[in-house]
């Protein structure tokens, strides 16, 4: 065999080598790539992976079932005003509950005093004008001359009774003057009287009390009319007998 077709032999034999090895390494990456896609393979790649996902959830689970686990403090700084608010509502609504009450006991109260006034003619006495007073001391009838609603001149010597400063007198009628007015407070059980005294600690002759009664109080000093025995002061309010009298109907003839 001459030289030149031994060595055209072999170059056939080494092209055919090279080209089965391009082949074979063709169709080993034709299978990888036609290889089936798993989706669950490449998500535990990612969470197991240098990524620490698993580890991150394992913490926030644990962190949320702790039962110290607290709401940041601007949240909970909300939540605080919000229990506030709501705690001052229903003390609003308690003190609402309690005045609701209280003025149904008022009512409740009012609507009986109206009752007994309307069975004992007490509404009567108290819109009427009178004209005189007698004294529970010693039966002494004093003539009065109402100038206003509840508002009396009270005529003696024939004069008025009158207030100058701390003192009294008598002085030529004024209806007109303010010193020379005084009021009928109508005094109808112990509880009434008490309200009408400076000093509540004695009450002259307590078991004979005759009630129902009046006090002639002065409007412009808040004394008392006083008659101990035919002499006249004007006085501080106390629970004296010389301070009770009844309120007349009929005019007084001794003025």
């Amino acid at each position: 065999m001459s030289t030149g077709s031994f060595i055209k032999k072999n170059g056939c034999i080494i092209l055919a080598i090279v080209s089965l090895c391009v082949i074979i390494s063709l169709l080993l990456d034709f299978k990888k790539s036609i290889q089936p896609f798993t989706l669950e393979n490449d998500l535990n790649k990612l969470i197991n992976g240098h990524t620490g996902i698993n580890s991150n959830l394992d913490d926030l689970e644990t962190e949320l079932s702790n039962p110290n686990f607290k709401i940041i403090d601007v949240n909970k700084s909300h939540l605080n005003d919000l229990r506030d608010k709501i705690a001052t509502h229903q003390d609003q609504r308690k003190d609402i509950d309690l005045s609701s009450i209280k003025i149904r006991d008022l009512k409740s109260q009012v609507d009986d005093l109206d009752l007994i006034m309307t069975k004992r003619g007490l509404r009567k006495t108290l819109n009427q004008d009178h004209k005189g007073i007698k004294s529970h001391n010693n039966g002494l009838d004093i003539g009065i001359e109402a100038v206003d609603r509840n508002k009396y001149l009270v005529k003696v010597n024939n004069g008025c009774l009158g207030i100058n400063g701390k003192d009294y007198d008598i002085y030529q009628c004024n209806p007109n003057n303010s010193n020379q007015h005084f009021e009928l407070q109508h005094i109808f059980n112990e509880h009434a009287y008490g309200n009408q005294a400076t000093h509540q600690e004695y009450a002259e002759d307590k078991n004979n009390i005759k009630y129902p009664f009046v006090v002639a109080k002065s409007i412009k000093s808040n004394n008392c009319i006083s008659n101990n025995h035919n002499h006249l002061r004007v006085m501080p309010c106390n629970m004296l007998k010389s301070q009770r009298w009844n309120a007349l109907d009929k005019p007084v003839c001794n003025q």
